[in-house]
């Protein structure tokens, strides 16, 4: 396994954000039945909200979200390691044991990074947000997430179909948490900020725009959260790649020329 300390962050954050757009075609004809199905829920969501009165009905789409991005990030994290070639053959509905496995373990990731905390939290609200559960709430969420970034590499090698278990993933992120929380944190930074503004704007403009504009915005929105998600999948992929010893060309220089070379097509 090659040192930690060769890591290049920022190069691989470039490259990481930059594969959507260096293969956008891919991009999209993986994204867009997962986005449309996703905008379908969050119209299904609404009009339940309208029907029933109950706000906790639009939530109700991240349920259908999460299960249609599965199949887009093991996609996209093969197409991010092995090339174009690897996911030639996948569709967007793709979902075998290798998605299923990957589900399983998303969620018992979230779990680990956010159940005991909000339990904590939760008890702390009770209790008038007294200061000792309160300490304890944010230091067990300071430990789930440290625990989730230290098995955050069994997603890509499930993907990869190289997954050899829970103690390998552990290893391979040993003295290198803080380059992949920096990796992650910069490939995705433009995205949030322009996910924000949006957002921003569709709130101050609700009911101001036509209806053709509006769909635009949505559909803007919904395509943007699915390039959330391939920067962040191409993002652990990167590192994975790196620290499993597989290697990629973005580990081998720094800034966009390192970048550029990695997303030559394959």
């Amino acid at each position: 396994m090659r040192s930690a300390e060769k890591i290049p962050v920022i190069a691989t954050a470039v490259a990481a954000l930059a594969l959507p757009f260096a293969r956008f075609g891919q991009f999209m004809r993986l994204a867009i039945e997962p986005a449309l199905i996703t905008a379908g829920a969050q119209a299904g969501g609404g009009l339940l909200v309208a029907k029933t009165g109950r706000s906790e009905f639009y939530l109700l789409w991240w349920a259908v979200y999460g299960l249609v991005a599965i199949p887009f990030s093991v996609s996209w994290t093969c197409l991010a390691v092995r090339g174009g070639e690897a996911i030639s053959k996948r569709r967007w509905f793709t979902f075998g044991a290798r998605e299923l496995k990957y589900l399983a373990v998303s969620l018992g990731m979230a779990f680990v990074l956010f159940g005991p905390a909000a339990v904590c939290f939760y008890v702390a609200f009770l209790m008038g947000w007294r200061p000792s559960v309160l300490v304890l709430a944010s230091v067990i969420f300071v430990v789930g997430i440290a625990v989730g970034l230290r098995l955050g590499f069994a997603l890509p090698a499930i993907a990869l179909d190289t997954f050899g278990g829970f103690k390998l993933a552990w290893e391979q992120t040993r003295s290198t948490i803080l380059r992949i929380l920096g990796v992650g944190f910069l490939s995705n930074l433009p995205i949030n900020c322009g996910q924000s503004i949006l957002r921003q704007v569709e709130h101050e403009t609700f009911g101001q725009l036509s209806a053709p504009i509006v769909a635009v915005v949505i559909a803007t929105d919904i395509l943007a959260l699915f390039l959330s998600v391939a920067v962040a999948a191409g993002a652990v992929a990167f590192c994975y790649s790196y620290r499993s010893g597989s290697g990629s060309p973005v580990i081998e220089g720094r800034g966009a020329a390192a970048a550029q070379t990695a997303l030559k097509p394959s």
